[in-house]
């Protein structure tokens, strides 16, 4: 019996062998290993902890002063700002013409970056963050208008694009205005909610920054040139390119930062380029509780509260012994007249 067993299972170990071999003359597939469905592939959450910026940012450090770094899927190193809730990219500032286009004067303290280098992104996370990258532009924006409409919003980064602004029913990347006001100083002040006609407002729809003949025309009058200066600094392997605008310029950011303070940020003491003047940094109205900070001590500790004022009366138990006496008296008096009548009758 042991020697038949023995004779079986040699046998179907020649026959299983056979059959494989068969099979890759006959053009069969060998089966592959097990792998991981593609829905079962999961990526973790970012997490919102700053992290130390690479070397190779070392031309955007002063950003530091006014957000954090962090590591975000699929962009890699981007930036986030301190701002207050109803912040968004380029509606805090004004647009001029230069000899290099449109160029966006940002009343951001950070501005001069992250407006002429890099992409934004709104993350369903972190919020707005700026993605970095090398190539310096007049402004990093892009451009929609028809009718007597004009809309503008902050660069998406490559394989990113935003709804039109017509599109969007509550918040937007868009600031959307009319052409009589895309000169005015704040310009986001005078944002509208556009409208789009089938047919006609297809026929004057463009995308792309609009000529200052175009903006000319809108506001009937000429349009004035803005001379600005470029330097370019050499930070390790890349060159910074900053604008240097003219003192009116830079004299109309100084006021708009003192006439509505807070802004975007409060930056920190130790920024190394020109602060917001006094108080411009973040106690507006519109401003979170967290961002707002606390009085001083002195103040809280020398004016009293108004409890003490309306506790300052004396307390009833000095007023009752005269009460108490008067009535006494009254007693007293009344009954002598009643004993003086007995003594009459």
């Amino acid at each position: 019996m042991m020697r038949h067993s023995w004779v079986i299972f040699s046998l179907s170990l020649t026959l299983a062998a056979c059959g494989g071999y068969d099979r890759e003359l006959m053009g069969d597939p060998v089966p592959e290993p097990a792998q991981v469905a593609a829905a079962e592939v999961t990526y973790e959450e970012t997490e919102e902890v700053p992290v130390e910026p690479a070397d190779s940012l070392a031309m955007f450090d002063d950003l530091r002063f006014y957000g954090s770094w962090y590591e975000l899927y699929p962009y890699g190193m981007v930036w986030r700002p301190v701002v207050v809730s109803t912040w968004a990219p380029m509606s805090y500032g004004h647009w001029v013409w230069t000899s290099y286009g449109w160029m966006w004067v940002s009343y951001d303290p950070f501005g001069s970056l992250v407006y002429q280098y890099g992409f934004w992104v709104n993350d369903f996370a972190l919020g707005w963050v700026w993605v970095p990258d090398y190539v310096w532009a007049p402004v990093q924006c892009e451009w929609v208008w028809w009718d007597d409409y004009i809309g503008w919003c902050p660069l998406p980064p490559p394989g990113v694009r935003y709804k039109d602004p017509w599109e969007y029913t509550d918040s937007d990347p868009w600031i959307t205005v009319r052409v009589t006001k895309f000169k005015e100083t704040d310009v986001a002040h005078y944002k509208t909610t556009p409208k789009f006609k089938s047919g006609y407002s297809e026929r004057t729809l463009r995308r792309e920054a609009p000529d200052a003949g175009t903006i000319e025309r809108g506001l009937g009058r000429p349009v004035r040139v803005v001379d600005v200066q470029i330097d370019k600094i050499a930070v390790g392997q890349h060159e910074l390119t900053r604008v240097v605008l003219p003192h009116d310029e830079q004299r109309i950011i100084e006021k708009e930062r003192a006439s509505r303070p807070g802004g975007a940020v409060r930056p920190s003491p130790e920024a190394r380029f020109k602060q917001p003047p006094p108080n411009s940094g973040g106690t507006g109205s519109d401003r979170t509780k967290d961002e707002v900070s606390p009085p001083p001590k002195e103040k809280a500790t020398t004016t009293p509260p108004p409890k003490e004022k309306s506790t300052s009366s004396p307390p009833p138990k000095k007023e009752s012994p005269p009460k108490f006496k008067e009535k006494d008296k009254e007693k007293d008096s009344s009954s002598d007249k009643k004993d003086g009548e007995k003594k009459k009758g």
